[in-house]
Parts: structure tokens; C-alpha cells; sequence
């Protein structure tokens, strides 16, 4: 088993930069994504917090820190790019770069170190965002492009992130569904909007919210209106809309040391190549009760015992981790993926599981850094073309999630969409 390479998605875009225009076919979305093979372990988060959601206040003293390894050999002219959104991840067409940006839109990514004394080689890049040659001057939805400069402007990495001005608060609950055949397997998430002292002449067209589970924008639930007005609130309380799969906690497992079993490691070798290091075998679970246990819902961080975050960036090695998931037969017609953040949470070509027939089970091989990483199952319906997270764990109303809601301004006469409230909120608290 092997390392395959990333589906590339296909877009053309018109781009200004500084007084020249020029129209280039860009390969990219405005999601959250990696367009090429050599690029791993692509961390977007707030500073000093690597499971944040990308979102900060405007004007807020921690920046945005960008990281990344190159497994090429070669040094890269990397650089990064911003460009302002609405709030359904379009192009703002009404405002231009000068009006949102700060310096310039080009700005190289300078902090690049070697790979110190691993098997493995990578150059690790790593960027703060704003910094003295680029930022932001307005609230909004952003995408960061990382472009290559040394191959025609290539964009190799995008990542969505928020800049939000605090001007109203989020009062969240999560409840049962209404809908009886979901009331066990579905968390439903109503807020109200507290705005005092804030002016919103027609709420209903003025303000929407857009409500993100476990910092995956693949199923967030967008352009949500009020249900109520009220003269200082407005309340989002539908029956059976803003209602997600509850899920089970992450599968996970321990690898911050490469010469210790960590937990949920089997074994841990030098290979040629490396290290090779395989999981214990998972199985179908949708038979085994709820347990409560604390998880990083979906997400991972780069570790390593007995060094610091910071060295481990560049002293961490990967190792060939080997997944298995025990099943009696192969499912008809159905493709079984390792999905979660350390996905993108993507259905990728190097992260779908080989059914070997001789073990009764799945397995894959994927090249990961050390680090603690939670991942699922995720099956992809060959005949239907549907996705389904969950047909192999299983949903249990109490879940842990987190949920993280970001309400938008626009007023009438205003040019652009504007985060004027955010919140995270766990499931078990609320």
C-alpha cells in the first residue's frame, strides 16, 4: 500500500496584483484543502492554540499561525495570498484589495527549517498572519491561498478563517429533535442573538448565522434567518433544521513517541524507509454502547514526548502508520475511508482502505507525523454517490461535539458580509 495522490478541484478566477491585471486559471476552491502530494501536516489555527477555529476578533493581539512540511527535497518560494469572501464563501466583487488588505497581497512565507536528525526529510514552513508585510483592515470570511512561485503561482494550499467584530452575543442550547426517528441520534442546536444598543431594522434580511459542528465546514448549515424578532434579540428556533448526526467520539490513537507504544499503537518499527507503526484493529461499532470519553472531536495536533511543541515541528518524524477494520465481509458497493481533520475531512485517494479478503478486514497505509490524531470510518455509496460518517459507528444523541456559530450583518447600503458575533459552544454543556 502506498501514498496516492490528491484529487485536484478546477477553478478560474480573475486576480489583480497592484496595478497590473492579468487573468490566470487557478486550481482551487474555497474550501479547506491541499492540491498536491508533497504538502502534509497543514495546521491553520489561532496562536498557542492548535485545536482553535480559525476565527479572531478584528484587532485581536494573537495572530493566525499557518504551518506546513514539504516532503520535496527542495527549498520552495512559498507565499500566501488573501482574499475577502461573503459569508457563502464567494468573492466579495464590491470591495477591492485595498480596501481590505494591508500591505500586499503576495506576501512570502520566510520561516522555512530542515527536518533536524529524522529518518523522514521535510522542510517545515510556518507564517503568522497578520504580520508586517500582510493583514486585514475589515471584518469577514477570509481564504488564505499558499501559492509557489516557483511554479507559476501554483496554489498548493487554501484555508477558510474568520475576522469578526464582537457587537452581539450568542445564547446557544442543544436539544432533542421534534423529529421522534432522530430524537437518539441527532443533536439540534437553537440560539438567540442579543444585540442591546444595536439597531436591525428587517432582521429577517439583514442578519443570518451559519453553524459549523467539530470545525468541519464540509456539512455547516448556512444562510439560517430568525424565526422571532424581539426588540433586542432575534431567535433561531426551528423544528428539525438545525439538526446534525450526533455521531460517537473519535477513534484515536497516541503517537507523540516513535521508540514507546502509545496508546492504541500494536507495534512500532524501523523500517528502510522509516518507522512503520500499526493501530490496533478497529471494528464496526454501532452495536457498542455510548461511552463518555474526551476527544479532540475530529481533530489532531503535531507532538512529540520529550521535546517542545516548537522543536517537534521540525525534530518530529512520520512514520507509516497501518490501519485496520475488522469485517467479516467487504460491504457491497461501498468504499471505506479514514476521514477527520487530518483528511481535511476529504475522502482521499491515499486514505481509502483495501478490503484484504484472506484477514477479514480493511487496511491502508498512510504516511503521518507524529503527533495525536483522532479519525473515523467514513463509507462513500459507489451506486448512490452519498457519503455516510457514520454507518460504522454509529449515532448516540449524547455525543460530545462542538459547535461554533457565526452570525452575519448586512445592512442595507452595505457592500459585504459582516461577522458581527461568534461563539464555540460543547454539546454536553449546553
Amino acid at each position: 500500500m502506498g501514498i496516492r495522490k490528491e484529487s485536484i478541484l478546477f477553478f478560474a478566477m480573475v486576480w489583480m496584483v497592484g496595478n497590473f491585471s492579468k487573468i490566470a486559471a487557478q486550481n482551487f476552491a474555497y474550501i479547506d484543502s491541499v492540491y498536491v502530494s508533497n504538502i502534509k501536516s497543514v495546521k491553520f489555527h489561532i496562536a498557542g492554540n492548535p485545536l482553535a477555529f480559525p476565527a479572531i476578533p478584528l484587532g485581536n493581539d494573537f495572530p493566525m499561525v499557518l504551518s506546513f512540511d514539504d516532503m520535496a527535497t527542495d527549498t520552495k518560494d512559498y507565499a500566501v495570498s488573501i482574499i475577502h469572501c461573503n459569508q457563502n464563501w464567494t468573492p466579495s466583487e464590491q470591495i477591492n484589495e485595498l480596501e481590505y488588505l494591508t500591505g500586499y497581497n503576495n506576501a512570502p512565507i520566510r520561516e522555512v527549517a530542515l527536518a533536524f536528525n529524522t529518518f523522514v526529510n521535510y522542510n517545515h514552513y510556518h507564517i503568522s498572519l497578520p504580520n508586517s508585510e500582510v493583514g486585514w483592515k475589515i471584518s469577514g470570511n477570509y481564504l488564505l491561498k499558499v501559492i509557489d512561485r516557483d511554479d507559476d503561482d501554483r496554489v498548493v494550499i487554501t484555508r477558510r478563517f474568520v475576522v469578526y467584530e464582537p457587537l452581539m452575543k450568542i445564547a446557544p442550547s442543544v436539544t432533542r429533535t421534534a423529529e421522534v426517528s432522530k430524537s437518539t441520534t441527532h443533536q439540534e442546536l437553537d440560539f438567540e442573538v442579543q444585540h442591546p444598543g444595536f439597531t436591525i431594522r428587517t432582521p429577517r434580511t439583514e442578519l443570518s448565522a451559519t453553524v459549523i459542528m467539530n470545525n468541519r465546514w464540509d456539512n455547516c448549515i448556512q444562510g439560517v434567518t430568525p424565526v422571532f424578532v424581539r426588540s433586542e434579540s432575534e431567535v433561531f428556533d426551528y423544528q428539525d433544521k438545525i439538526i446534525f448526526e450526533a455521531g460517537k467520539e473519535f477513534r484515536f490513537f497516541d503517537m507523540r513517541g516513535l521508540n514507546i507504544l502509545g496508546e492504541n499503537m500494536q507495534t512500532v518499527k524501523r523500517v528502510p524507509e522509516g518507522f512503520e507503526v500499526v493501530l490496533r484493529k478497529e471494528r464496526i461499532n454501532t452495536d457498542v454502547a455510548y461511552l463518555i470519553r474526551k476527544d479532540l472531536n475530529g481533530n489532531f495536533v503535531i507532538d512529540c514526548y520529550d521535546i517542545d511543541v516548537e522543536d517537534c515541528q521540525i525534530k518530529g518524524d512520520y512514520a507509516y502508520v497501518i490501519f485496520t477494520l475488522t469485517s467479516d465481509q467487504e460491504l457491497e458497493n461501498k468504499s471505506v475511508y479514514i476521514t477527520g481533520a487530518l483528511t481535511d475531512w476529504q475522502l482521499k485517494p491515499e486514505f481509502k482502505m483495501q478490503y484484504n479478503e484472506s484477514k477479514g478486514q480493511y487496511e491502508a497505509e498512510v504516511l503521518l507525523k507524529q503527533g495525536y490524531y483522532n479519525y473515523q470510518f467514513s463509507v462513500f455509496d459507489e451506486k448512490t454517490k452519498k457519503r455516510d460518517d457514520n454507518l460504522l459507528q454509529g449515532n448516540w444523541f449524547e455525543t460530545e461535539n462542538s459547535f461554533s456559530i457565526i452570525v452575519y450583518y448586512r445592512g442595507f447600503g452595505d457592500r459585504y458580509d459582516k461577522p458581527v458575533a461568534f461563539g464555540v459552544f460543547d454539546s454536553r454543556k449546553y
